[in-house]
């Protein structure tokens, strides 16, 4: 039953992560806790996107959409097996650490590794003043509220929503047209009402 209200939620959840944070009038997006300036993000040599279970999920999608819609370098991994492999970590790269609780333990153990080796790394999270958020110090966060079931379904849609806005920024700091990036803001505030439209009649999605 908590499954089901929460499927149920998510346009309320997708619009609470994205208020605020499109300015559709210059086609960009502004995510103020990474603290990114233009510059910030132009130097940006590759992003790394870690995560466990559907956190992971939700990091390839958000990989997918940074890599094309920015033109930066971009990959998903597994928390517990990126902590073990020894890790190159570009000075240049920047690294999201995604949890919906920000309490996930081989992400905190990823989150280390990438800090020993002096890297960048951001949060991705939905509880406030979680321990994820805290080490990282700067991130987003995703406002889903309380996610009970097991199965993520909200809480998931909210990363890939998040991880879309910094894929908008970061395309319009990197040479992104203005028009361009008008239209993709358009479609991610469309989304909300998508969903909504859909359980008032759900159906097959093709």
């Amino acid at each position: 039953h908590f499954m089901l209200k929460e499927i149920y939620e998510q346009p309320e959840a997708i619009r609470q992560c994205l208020r605020g944070r499109i300015q559709s009038d210059i086609g960009t997006a502004k995510l103020g806790g990474l603290d990114l300036s233009p510059r910030d993000t132009g130097n940006i040599s590759s992003v790394t996107l870690l995560g466990c279970g559907t956190s992971y999920y939700a990091s390839k999608v958000g990989a997918q959409a940074i890599e094309r819609l920015a033109g930066i370098p971009a990959r998903a991994e597994i928390s517990s097996e990126f902590r073990h492999s020894n890790p190159i970590v570009d000075q240049n790269s920047l690294f999201f650490a995604v949890s919906q609780s920000g309490e996930t333990s081989d992400t905190l153990g990823a989150i280390k590794e990438v800090k020993i080796k002096g890297g960048k790394v951001m949060g991705v999270i939905n509880v406030v003043g979680s321990t994820i958020a805290r080490e990282c110090g700067r991130g987003v966060y995703i406002h889903s509220g309380p996610e009970m079931a097991v199965a993520s379904t909200k809480a998931f849609s909210n990363m890939i929503a998040a991880t879309y806005l910094f894929a908008l920024q970061a395309a319009r700091n990197r040479g992104l047209s203005i028009s361009d990036g008008q239209s993709f803001a358009r479609e991610m505030q469309a989304i909300p009402d998508k969903v909504e439209r859909y359980f008032q009649n759900p159906g097959n999605i093709d």
